[in-house]
């Protein structure tokens, strides 16, 4: 049970944009509350994580390097919102959200939001749309689908970005669909031809994973 003071305290009251992760520990919520989090001095709304087991906050949207510090702009949308793109992992232990602050990564300059993943394990934050040869810094475009694989490793999007991965392989000033793997960060070309891993061919449409996440099923665009 969370009492309604914990609630009130950590700026869950009377707030909508909230969600519990699928286990039931975490509750992901914005607000525009400037004392949840250690330093917030940006004026907007930002993204938390409410822990039900020890009754602690975290931010989410976080500077990199500093997790009690707010990042310099507004997440874009809720965790409660799936439009964009914001929700836990099927195994709770990560947040996918969306943000126009350009100092959660460790280099963002693309001037538009982004797509990041929080660990709640360790309370780091990591691109999804990661430029290729980069520990953390943004690509040059964002993505506008984000869903997890049912065990929770694969995040399957698409992403306007040339960048994701190795020059030379993305020309097509299109579209393309990924896979992003959590056990490494890595990014993976999936929209390309038949006989070539390394040509982007356009995004093709989500359909579903597997129950395994081993595969995909795709179509293209109608």
């Amino acid at each position: 049970t969370v009492a309604s003071d914990e609630i009130a305290s950590a700026g869950l009251l009377g707030n909508p944009n909230f969600a519990f992760s699928p286990d039931s520990r975490f509750i992901g919520f914005a607000t525009g509350a400037t004392n949840v989090a250690q330093v917030d001095t940006n004026g907007v709304e930002d993204l938390f994580l409410y822990d039900v087991t020890d009754q602690s906050v975290h931010v989410v949207s976080h500077v990199f390097g500093q997790n009690g510090t707010t990042g310099n702009a507004g997440p874009f949308g809720s965790p409660a919102g799936t439009g964009n793109g914001n929700r836990f992992s099927p195994n709770s232990r990560y947040l996918l959200f969306s943000s126009g602050s350009n100092n959660i990564a460790q280099s963002d300059a693309n001037g538009s939001v982004d797509q990041f993943i929080y660990d709640t394990a360790d309370g780091s934050v990591a691109p999804l749309t990661r430029a290729f040869g980069t520990a953390a810094a943004t690509a040059d475009g964002i993505a506008t689908t984000a869903l997890w694989s049912p065990d929770s490793r694969y995040v399957y999007f698409i992403s306007s970005a040339s960048n994701l991965v190795a020059p030379g392989v993305d020309t097509n000033a299109d579209s393309d669909s990924f896979i992003y793997d959590t056990t490494d960060k890595s990014i993976h070309l999936v929209s390309h031809p038949v006989g070539s891993l390394t040509t982007a061919a356009g995004g093709l449409e989500f359909l579903a994973f597997s129950a395994d996440s081993r595969r995909i099923l795709l179509q293209t665009p109608r």
